[in-house]
Order: structure tokens, then C-alpha cells, then sequence
């Protein structure tokens, strides 16, 4: 079974990509636990800054590839323990951890996630853990650069709206921007047809001056014969 799942993993993320994979996604692959030789072809891939594993059948992490520049994974819907966590600390610059629905009991084997400096997501929703008592407020305190725990921060906002407003805020931002070209068109258009209104004018300038010239040249000789 596990040369099926190493095949498998193979045949998704090719050698010939290894400089271009920023995500790697296995998620509902049954791979119950890393091998050896599938962690070492993984940790090939050195630009990857995401991991998702969710329902992948998870019984523990022995064996998980280590990305030095790994800043988001997902863990969700496995059958992973606390003592799971542990390893999740060698990952320095994890900014986001999702680990919902495990098998997660006791607070205490959460202390290693207090080692990283960037973590400010953590969803560990559906796990026995969140029954301890205080346990938001004692997360909040081990883990002082935490924003969102279970989807919602310390004032009781939820992640979802925090997305909806980066969504809307992106959007009022490509309108401004569209609004500001389609501005910036008009202006040149009718910095334009200003340009050649007086190019206009001025050619009808030149082209009165050189009649006026011609009518004067033409009175010279006239009024020279009316002399003689």
C-alpha cells in the first residue's frame, strides 16, 4: 500500500517541478503515516510553503517532510494525538496551523506551538482539548501572537468575516483603480483633443499669415506701376 500511495504522490508532484511548487496538496490521499523514502522525495521540493493533509487518514506525523520555508498547514480530519504536536515546532515560520478534528486530549502538549514566533492561526475545533477548562484564555496567553483560535479572535469575530472584509476591501480597491485609469484616459483624451485643437488653430494662423504675405507681395508691384 504504501509504494501505491509513494506512486501516487509521485506521479501529482514530478521531479521537474521541484523549483515551482510552492503548495503541496495530498488531501483525502490515505496515507496513514510517512515513510522514510516518501518524506525524503517531498523534502526535494524546497520552495513549498504549504502542506494540506486533511483526511489523509493520519495516525501520527513520524516521518513528516520538513520545509525550512513553510508558513501554512493543514492537518485536519486525521486521527493524530498531542504528542503529534510536537514536531510541529521545528517548522519556524508556520504562520497558520489547522489541525481540527484529531484526537488532541491534553492542553499541556500544546506548549511546543508556543516556540513559533508567527503564529497567529489556529484552528484545533473538534479535538477533546477545547473542553479544558479556560482554554481559550490560556492558549491566548502560551501563544501571545495568536489572532484567531478556532476561527474566531479574542473579540469574538469570526475568520469568515475577517475574509468577507478583505474580500470587500479588495474589491472597492480594483474599482478605485479602474476608476482612476478610465479618469486618467479621459484626461489624456482630452488632453489630446485640446493638442490638436490648437495645432488646428494654429495651422489656421500660419495659412492666414501666408495669405496676408502673398496679398502684400502682390500690392508691391501694383503700387510700384502706379508711381511710373
Amino acid at each position: 500500500m504504501s509504494n501505491e500511495i509513494f506512486e501516487k504522490i509521485k506521479n501529482k508532484y514530478n521531479e521537474s517541478q521541484i523549483n515551482d511548487i510552492q503548495d503541496i496538496v495530498l488531501d483525502t490521499i490515505p496515507i496513514k503515516e510517512f515513510t522514510e523514502e516518501i518524506k525524503n522525495y517531498l523534502e526535494k521540493f524546497t520552495n513549498v510553503t504549504k502542506l494540506s493533509l486533511n483526511m489523509c487518514l493520519l495516525k501520527n506525523l513520524t516521518f513528516l517532510p520538513l520545509f525550512q520555508n513553510l508558513i501554512e498547514i493543514e492537518l485536519s480530519d486525521n486521527h493524530l494525538q498531542g504528542k503529534d504536536i510536537q514536531i510541529l515546532s521545528q517548522f519556524q515560520l508556520l504562520n497558520q496551523i489547522k489541525i481540527a478534528n484529531n484526537k488532541i486530549e491534553n492542553f499541556n502538549d500544546l506548549e511546543p506551538l508556543s516556540k513559533l514566533r508567527d503564529l497567529s492561526f489556529l484552528d484545533l475545533s473538534e479535538n477533546p482539548v477545547i473542553k479544558t477548562q479556560d482554554y481559550r484564555k490560556k492558549l491566548y496567553e502560551m501563544i501571545p501572537t495568536l489572532v484567531y483560535l478556532d476561527m474566531i479572535d479574542k473579540n469574538g469575530k469570526s475568520y469568515e468575516d475577517f475574509e468577507e472584509e478583505e474580500d470587500e476591501k479588495e474589491e472597492l480597491e480594483e474599482e478605485e483603480k479602474e476608476k482612476a485609469e478610465n479618469s486618467f484616459v479621459v484626461e489624456d483624451n482630452a488632453n489630446e483633443e485640446e493638442e490638436s485643437e490648437n495645432d488646428e488653430e494654429e495651422e489656421e494662423e500660419i495659412e492666414s499669415e501666408n495669405e496676408n504675405n502673398n496679398e502684400e507681395e502682390e500690392f508691391k508691384p501694383n503700387k510700384k506701376r502706379k508711381l511710373e
